[in-house]
């Protein structure tokens, strides 16, 4: 058990300085009266800037206006990006025929000097990252 927090110490370390301490931080300078400008000593405001934020219309209106983008995103971009992947999916699923002796090439940044690989994977004339009659690729086997 001793070794498995030791291995997730690093990690737990780097998320405490980097998420956690700031997020509280900023909760306790929102208490205070303290302008980076200014510099000088901070005053403890209590709860004074909340009440004036609570009072102010424009804070209704923009909490109204990220409410309505956060919808939208949820109950729209959402959906259709599943329902997009879905169609796609299912256009993969007819063609697999057409890829069953070929590695499936995901298009990624390719490097000029593997353009003729790129072209004859599309053309129908390589057959994947599992031709053994060139030793680049032979370690990515599993053969």
């Amino acid at each position: 058990m001793l070794i498995y927090l030791a291995m997730a110490a690093p990690a737990l370390i780097i998320y405490l300085f980097s998420v956690t301490y700031p997020v509280f931080y900023s909760l306790w300078l929102s208490f205070t009266d303290f302008n980076p400008n200014r510099g000088g000593n901070w005053n403890w405001m209590g709860f004074y800037q909340y009440r004036t934020m609570l009072e102010d219309p424009n804070f209704w209106h923009a909490l109204k206006n990220n409410l309505i983008v956060a919808a939208v995103s949820v109950f729209g971009q959402i959906p259709i990006g599943f329902i997009l992947a879905y169609l796609l999916y299912r256009s993969l699923v007819k063609a697999a025929n057409f890829f069953s002796n070929r590695c499936f090439f995901a298009p990624l940044p390719v490097d000029h000097r593997n353009r003729d690989d790129v072209e004859a994977a599309f053309s129908g004339g390589w057959t994947g990252i599992c031709d053994h009659s060139d030793t680049v690729r032979q370690p990515f086997c599993s053969v």
